[in-house]
């Protein structure tokens, strides 16, 4: 088992969840992401990017006002949008509103041929914690391709330990000289003081996530304090709680940024 990897997997976003860019955060205070995680029928995936391109390309047009990041995993396509507030939800909804009813047939279609694609889908909010993450750079994003997210529970009213715990993870990384190289991002569902959390780390590729995981392996197997550190955390682990990592590529040339041409 690895030490952490239910940590520090990794992406939510959800699916789908967050990746910085300069441009990104000149616009966004990025407190929140809504994630939007499509499963599309296996041979209808490539129809769903399809249709999303033909989305992208009206939102430029119509100068639509919100970021949203795309990452796929086999036929699991996820969407991330950055917002500054749970109230945000209702400027994005009312902006999306603006755009259907701004384009043409070519744009209904391709909703309609978006749906088609669609075998199951589900949406969540989540709120980055940054204190207890380690996100990539802007000089970071450019060389990063693929990220792994996972999503696991702890017990209700355990969510302040759980902060706890990933703060001391983060400064034993730290100390080990792990944090140029162990990008990662922690959020927190809707629950409150417990319930799911996601995590998120960043790699260039799939060879890099394995080469990160083993870095943190070697820490863990040499460092009896983070030994410790990782039975406090399987104290407040949900039973069956921990959905394993997938791998997702970030398909950066669907992503779309409004002061983007």
């Amino acid at each position: 088992m690895k030490y952490f990897e239910t940590i520090i997997m990794s992406a939510v976003s959800v699916a789908t969840v967050t990746f910085t860019t300069a441009t990104a955060q000149a616009q966004d205070d990025r407190s929140y992401f809504l994630i939007e995680q499509t499963q599309t029928h296996p041979t209808k995936t490539g129809d769903y990017m399809g249709a999303w391109k033909t989305i992208v390309e009206h939102a430029k047009i119509h100068d639509y006002k919100y970021t949203t990041y795309v990452s796929q995993s086999g036929p699991l396509v996820s969407t991330a949008t950055p917002l500054s507030s749970y109230a945000d939800i209702d400027a994005l909804m009312a902006e999306r509103e603006r755009i259907y009813g701004a384009a043409g047939k070519d744009f209904e279609k391709a909703i309609e041929d978006l749906n088609a694609a669609t075998f199951h889908d589900m949406t969540l909010l989540v709120r980055h914690l940054p204190d207890i993450s380690n996100p990539p750079s802007d000089e970071d994003m450019a060389n990063i391709n693929m990220f792994e997210l996972a999503t696991l529970q702890i017990h209700p009213g355990h969510g302040g330990k759980f902060v706890e715990i990933m703060g001391k993870y983060k400064d034993g990384l730290d100390k080990a000289g792990l944090l140029g190289s162990t990008k990662y991002n922690v959020y927190a569902g809707g629950i409150g003081s417990g319930g799911a959390y996601y995590l998120q780390s960043f790699g260039k590729d799939a060879v890099d996530l394995a080469q990160n995981d083993a870095k943190i392996d070697a820490m863990f197997a040499d460092n009896k304090s983070m030994q410790d550190l990782f039975g406090e955390y399987l104290m407040i682990n949900r039973p069956g709680g921990y959905a394993a990592a997938n791998k997702f590529k970030m398909v950066k040339d669907m992503a779309y940024f409004p002061d983007k041409e």
